[in-house]
């Protein structure tokens, strides 16, 4: 038996009427179909010559397998006599068509309504994700990239801070940079040589550096206060002076950075003292 008719049966079981249990089975299967396809009909034996007898009574039709059955009988007549009571029970919404039958015991209705939450889901969830990600991206470019780039100072002497927080200004050592807020560590390591009486001497130098930072309202200028050093496990604290740095999109030499810091005089931060070392 074909699911189509399975379906249609389960209606006729619920209670439903055929015409009504026909509609909404071909909702869902438009090929379904109760007429039956005409069978081959296989010629029948001719029948033996036997003696006419008037007196012998007429034979009543029968079917094609020899069962006898009342004259006037059609097998293909609709049947008829459905239960009142059933169908009558079931409800009706104000256009006057009939309630959807269940499928599986959910209605297409909660389908809908299954789908339709489960679609809104994924929508909220994709924004929830973008608005993450714009507020990752924004705190990551609001911390690095002011610092990051060459900066100069008013010896001329440059010094980087690259993308990957590693640190360069011309030294031997191997430095890493950190920055939270304003205040940025520089851990630099390595080994440096000096000349004491007249003898090389090398020296492992492990270097901490705890420095608070300013921007000026463009980000071209960069003032750092130093604020302790431990070298070697020892503590050094620092004096309140401040170091001007300029970005060296603005003086890319001293000449260019003695005429470029007056300008950003103005904008020196509370954090540093009257004089600022330039």
């Amino acid at each position: 038996m074909s699911k189509a008719r399975e379906y249609y049966d389960s209606l006729l079981s619920q209670g439903y009427a055929e015409p009504q249990a026909m509609q909404f089975t071909q909702q869902y299967y438009p090929d379904f179909s109760l007429m039956p396809s005409a069978p081959e009909m296989a010629p029948a034996p001719l029948p033996a010559p036997v003696a006419s007898n008037p007196y012998a009574p007429q034979p009543v039709g029968t079917t094609q397998i020899g069962q006898r059955e009342p004259e006037g009988f059609n097998p293909y007549a609709p049947v008829t006599g459905t239960s009142q009571n059933a169908s009558s029970s079931k409800s009706t919404v104000s256009s006057g068509l009939p309630s959807m039958p269940k499928m599986n015991g959910l209605s297409m209705d909660k389908m809908k309504e299954t789908f339709s939450d489960k679609k809104v889901l994924a929508i909220s969830g994709a924004v929830i994700i973008a608005i993450l990600l714009g507020v990752v991206a924004f705190m990551i470019s609001s911390n690095s990239v002011p610092l990051e780039g060459t900066w100069i100072n008013s010896d001329g002497q440059k010094s980087t801070f690259h993308e990957d927080n590693s640190y360069t200004d011309g030294t031997n050592l191997s430095s890493m940079w950190n920055l939270d807020g304003d205040d940025l560590t520089l851990i630099s390591t390595g080994q440096q040589s000096f000349e004491i009486f007249n003898e090389t001497q090398v020296i492992d130098i492990s270097l901490t550096q705890h420095i608070t930072v300013s921007f000026s309202s463009d980000e071209k200028a960069l003032w750092m206060k130093v604020d302790s050093v431990e070298s070697n496990g020892e503590v050094t604290n620092s004096s309140d002076d401040c170091i001007l740095l300029l970005k060296t999109s603005v003086a890319s030499n001293q000449a260019q950075y003695d005429t470029e810091a007056s300008n950003y005089q103005d904008e020196t931060p509370d954090m540093c003292s009257s004089e600022v070392e330039e």
